[in-house]
């Protein structure tokens, strides 16, 4: 489960949420916090990007005294929070007390591994692209797409689907580059060793992925 503070959550006991079906804002109360049992994992995601006051005050309390607006106790629960380094308020002695902080940063050999097992990309296609996330700047507040590894995987689902990317141009080479099935692929007549466009497998990686999701 996760509940992120960028609503206006200043009570962490209900927020307001806009309903885009039905075009009017909803309230969700405790019962999502209620639901929780022991053992579940409490994830604010975004903690400390431009997180107001208020939410963050309401959310310093909560992870102190894990009690909710209704004066139940919450679960015996393990809470989680993220942020990316871009934009992060300054950390407090009140946030720091309060916190186990880890900083966990992206390594091209993990996103290496991670592409190779879930897409079968060869390791030269996969050390590319974790070079081009390695290599990006954050700093530039005016850039809209960003290469990183969020940004790639989105890519590769685009591109091997064939739906328009506006970063498209960098993934080309996925189009050009040729290699070795390292798997049969009946479904288009191609057997383990023969040579296809990486773009040809990829789109066959992404078909298999959904059907086993």
């Amino acid at each position: 489960m996760g509940i992120s503070p960028c609503s206006e959550i200043t009570t962490l006991g209900e927020y307001n949420r806009p309903d885009l079906v039905n075009n009017e804002m909803v309230s969700l109360d405790s019962k999502d916090l209620l639901s929780l049992k022991d053992g579940d994992i409490l994830f604010f995601d975004e903690m400390f990007n431009g997180t107001l006051k208020q939410t963050l005050d309401a959310v310093l309390n909560f992870l102190e005294d894990r009690i909710l607006m209704s004066g139940r106790p919450l679960a015996d629960v393990m809470i989680v929070a993220a942020s990316n380094p871009e934009g992060m308020i300054p950390l407090t002695p009140q946030i720091k007390e309060r916190v186990v902080l880890y900083n966990i940063s992206f390594k091209v050999v993990d996103f290496n591994k991670y592409l190779i097992d879930k897409y079968y990309m060869p390791a030269e296609i996969a050390s590319k692209l974790s070079n081009m996330v390695q290599k990006e700047s954050f700093s530039d507040i005016n850039k809209w797409n960003y290469n990183s590894a969020r940004s790639v995987e989105k890519a590769l689902n685009a591109v091997g689907r064939d739906v328009p990317h506006p970063n498209e141009k960098d993934f080309n080479f996925l189009i050009t580059t040729n290699i070795e099935l390292p798997i049969d692929l009946p479904e288009i007549d191609k057997v383990k060793g023969d040579k296809i466009p990486y773009i040809d497998l990829l789109t066959e990686i992404l078909k298999i992925n959904e059907k086993t999701d």
